[in-house]
């Protein structure tokens, strides 16, 4: 009698059932807001989640009358943010940040991308990406 699975033992959680999964959001000319949650993913039931690639830029389209801080946060497994913060005026100005991590994320953990801009007047663009890849548990 063999006991086991057959055809051999059971596969590590990184490599069974690989799928790409992004979470992200692209905006042009946004004017001041309060934090604004803009895209969200859940690890699903049954799935482990492993971040790999975290990306944010900010750029000045037009210039505010009073000048406030305008962010992009990455809010990570519910304790880690990221932040990308812009205190600049000057239209064309940018602040980028992009960062490669191996971060894993279980059953119904979540990331949260959310942008604000204090400013009064004046508008921003956003480009923001979270890449994954998840795997059956």
């Amino acid at each position: 009698m063999r006991v086991g699975f057959p055809g051999g033992p059971r596969l590590e959680w990184y490599d069974r059932n690989p799928s790409g999964q992004v979470a992200q959001y692209s905006g042009s000319a946004i004017g001041p807001h309060s934090a604004t949650v803009r895209a969200s993913y859940t690890a699903p039931t049954g799935k482990k989640v492993m971040v790999m690639l975290v990306f944010g830029e900010v750029f000045r389209s037009a210039a505010a009358t009073t000048l406030g801080k305008a962010r992009i946060a990455f809010t990570i497994g519910g304790a880690s943010t990221l932040e990308i913060s812009h205190q600049d005026n000057t239209v064309g100005s940018i602040q980028r940040f992009g960062s490669g991590m191996t971060l894993i994320l279980l059953a119904g953990q979540a990331v949260q991308i959310s942008t604000q801009d204090l400013s009064t007047a004046g508008t921003l663009d956003y480009r923001t990406q979270v890449q994954m890849i998840e795997f059956s548990a």
